[in-house]
């Protein structure tokens, strides 16, 4: 009779035997599974988590830079329009000049070369965008039998910094007799576009009149700067230039300051300081609180990404520090119930295995019978085991989809490693039944 016919026979007649075996190592190969699968899940569930928040915060981030970035829009747009309304904020005046005296007078009593005008356009200087030179007198303006004092401005429109890319400039030059006038003093004298004014002995005709502004610009008129340079006998003179610097905080205003007169030592620079200032700054101020904002929630989102990986991280700590403990306790308690349902059965079979010997049946045929066996227990159980393990984990709600937590490796493993337990763990009962004398047990039987 071989081996494995006795194997047949064996499992045929000691079922429950053989069912209790197989169930001691499903349970350890289940265990196993279980917290291998469980531990891949849980990683799995970790990144999708994270993947989540990451994509909400950038979202939320995407939509506040969204958010600051149309601020900073409006606000280059807003003060482009303020400055529009407002004109210049920068007045250069000649070093001799009394800044209090010009203000008393309205005009100045000092001029200086219209060259200095191109020198500063020519110069590289950063921290400017517009500059107008001007001539600037007190004039009687003669509109029919109506006169009206106002400021005379001549210019010959804004200089472009030859470092700049053109912009719209916030005066246009004034072709030679024409003329363009002050919101107040078309109120005061009813002069309209296309009629005719004179200062002196000039005449020109009026091309276009302003909205208000709110500042001297309302009682002044412009004409070109050579016929005012002529009219007022100051050829090739200006008394003063106007900039524009369109970053009205004060360190910026500052720093232009510093730049003109490094550039001009003969001049000095005023800061006109107007509502367009107040309003610059209440925006900046703005725009700036919006990029706190997105800095904020940067900081938040990555502060929540940290507190979950920590937290999973301690979750997942926490269940290996269990499987350390709990693992191999199943496994030992498994090998022990191995052994001694083995020795068990090593122990009824004992009159059998004696008569077998007697009947010529060679001892590594016995400890074959019981290998086999402990081989068949072990590949049904890794089978049953690796089945049952990772059906626990795949049917938990939070589990992820089958094909993400499934492993090639791993069955291999157990299909390899359970039968190889199995064999082990039977091996001495195994041993045992095979060295027994068949006289001694026949003599005790």
């Amino acid at each position: 009779m071989t081996p494995w016919r006795l194997v047949i026979r064996e499992l045929r007649y000691r079922k429950l035997n053989f069912a209790m075996a197989v169930l001691a190592v499903t349970a350890v190969v289940g265990c196993v599974v279980a917290t291998v699968t469980l531990l891949r899940s849980h990683d799995i569930h970790t990144d999708s988590i994270l993947a989540a928040k990451s994509a909400e915060i950038e979202a939320e981030v995407h939509r506040r830079q969204a958010e600051a970035d149309k601020r900073a829009s409006e606000l280059n747009e807003a003060y482009r329009k303020i400055m529009l309304k407002f004109g210049y904020n920068l007045l250069i005046l000649p070093k001799a000049e009394g800044i209090v005296d010009y203000l008393v007078r309205g005009e100045p009593s000092r001029y200086m070369d219209e060259r200095n005008v191109d020198t500063l356009a020519n110069s590289g200087i950063m921290t400017v965008r517009h500059l107008l030179g001007v001539l600037q007198q007190r004039q009687i303006l003669f509109f029919g039998d109506r006169r009206q004092e106002v400021f005379l401005v001549g210019t010959r429109g804004e200089v472009p910094l030859s470092h700049r890319s053109g912009k719209k400039p916030l005066l246009a030059a004034v072709a030679p007799g024409e003329m363009i006038v002050g919101h107040d003093i078309h109120r005061e004298l009813g002069v309209e576009v296309g009629e005719t004014v004179r200062v002196k002995d000039k005449s020109f005709r009026v091309v276009k009149v302003y909205d208000a502004r709110g500042t001297n610009d309302d009682c002044s008129v412009w004409i070109d700067l050579k016929q005012a340079q002529q009219l007022l006998g100051k050829p090739g003179r200006i008394s003063g230039i106007l900039a524009l610097n369109c970053l009205c905080t004060k360190a910026k205003i500052d720093d232009a300051k510093r730049q003109i007169e490094r550039i001009l030592p003969d001049t000095r620079v005023r800061v006109m300081v107007s509502n367009a200032t107040i309003r610059y700054e209440s925006r900046m101020r703005a725009a700036e609180e919006a990029e706190a904002q997105v800095a904020a929630a940067r900081r938040q989102g990555v502060a929540d990404i940290e507190r979950q990986t920590r937290a999973r991280a301690g979750m997942k700590r926490r269940f290996e520090n269990f499987a350390e403990w709990a693992a191999p306790l199943i496994l030992i308690g498994s090998a022990a119930w191995l052994i001694l349902l083995t020795m068990s059965n090593v122990r009824r079979r004992r009159s059998e295995i004696g008569i077998l010997l007697a009947l010529g049946l060679r001892r590594r045929q016995i400890f074959a019978v019981f290998q086999i066996k402990s081989l068949i227990v072990g590949s049904l159980g890794a089978i049953a085991g690796y089945i049952a393990g990772f059906a626990v984990v795949w049917c938990r709600p939070d589990s992820p989809a089958g094909t993400e937590i499934f492993s090639p490796y791993l069955p291999i493993a157990v299909l390899l490693a359970a039968p190889a337990l199995s064999v082990l763990a039977g091996w001495a009962p195994a041993m045992i039944a095979a060295r027994q004398d068949p006289a001694e047990v026949l003599r005790e039987q």
